[in-house]
């Protein structure tokens, strides 16, 4: 578990951000994968990449990607001084603001490049089966 900001600059490592989100098909996949998924965690919710810390007044996904939809539980987002990051609940799918500085479970989005070998390489090919496809340890395939 990290704060948003600890979690965003893993993603950028790794050549991704924080997870945008952009229709409901998506934030559905999301919610019901992290209950299996962050199952140990004692969160019922996660960072996802939507934050107002660039633009007070605007809340925008920190992958520059169109805010073209959303999924705010009632009376969200809270426009409470330090609640300037977004979480997705895994309970109900819904999207809340919260303190930058909790410490969540959070979903990065990668190009599918970063798990595809390098025509260079001589790392052992990441293999895919017709059930799923495999990944690195402590990683998932959505």
């Amino acid at each position: 578990m990290t704060p948003f900001s600890a979690a965003e600059v893993f993603c950028a490592e790794i050549g991704g951000h924080l997870v945008s989100i952009h229709d409901a098909f998506l934030n559905s996949i999301l919610a019901e994968e992290a209950i299996t998924y962050f199952h140990e965690s004692t969160m019922s919710d996660f960072w996802i990449g939507l934050t107002n810390l660039m633009s007070l007044s605007k809340w925008q996904w920190i992958d520059g990607t169109p805010t073209d939809f959303t999924n705010w539980a009632n009376s969200e987002p809270k426009n409470v001084t330090g609640s300037n990051c977004a979480t997705l609940s895994q309970s109900d799918g819904l999207w809340r603001a919260e303190d930058c500085f909790k410490t969540k479970p959070f979903i990065c989005k990668v190009d599918q490049s970063f798990f595809e070998p390098s025509k260079t390489t001589t790392k052992k090919p990441i293999t895919t089966t017709s059930q799923s496809k495999q990944c690195p340890e402590l990683w998932i395939y959505f």
